[in-house]
């Protein structure tokens, strides 16, 4: 299949390799650009299972100063490589011919990165400023019992009365 191979060297025709194993593989040898993730990964929890596989690819990415993309369902992934099969994880070798295309990508991760942590910084300002407020309205209002209670009027024999309705 063009685009891959199990030599994790990169030939001078490949551009990308699919899969966990593989992108591990290139990554093992420094040889991605960029890896591509797709968020609806299946979720397999077990011990060495999916998720634990993505996690380890995602740390040996951030040591090496690999950038990742998540993006694009496992679907879209595959469609957009000419494969019937959806694919969870592309690394990209060469961007021969989509140099301004993959730097114009990494400055609009960099900015969305940027932009996510901003969002849980100011979310989690907010919640720390509620519920200092809340504490503080708990230390100002000390809570004191109730001087008299409420009891709804009790009738003894409510009749509903109908009128019947007469026409002039």
């Amino acid at each position: 299949v063009a685009g891959e191979s199990k030599d994790p060297q990169p030939q001078s025709n490949r551009r990308y390799c699919v899969g966990l194993r593989e992108v591990g593989r290139a990554l093992a040898h420094g040889n991605l650009r960029l890896v591509v993730v797709a968020p609806d990964l299946e979720d397999i929890t077990s011990e060495g299972g999916l998720l634990q596989r993505v996690e380890r690819m995602l740390d040996s990415c951030r040591k090496q100063g690999v950038p990742v993309a998540v993006a694009l369902s496992r679907r879209q992934i595959g469609r957009a490589l000419g494969r019937k099969v959806p694919l969870s994880v592309v690394g990209v070798h060469r961007v021969r011919g989509a140099a301004v295309s993959l730097e114009r990508l990494l400055c609009e991760l960099e900015v969305g990165e940027k932009e996510r942590e901003e969002t849980i910084d100011a979310e989690r300002k907010r919640e720390e400023a509620t519920a200092a407020a809340w504490q503080a309205s708990q230390q100002q209002m000390p809570v004191q019992p109730p001087t008299h209670h409420y009891a709804p009027p009790q009738h003894a024999h409510t009749q509903t009365h109908h009128t019947p309705h007469t026409h002039h």
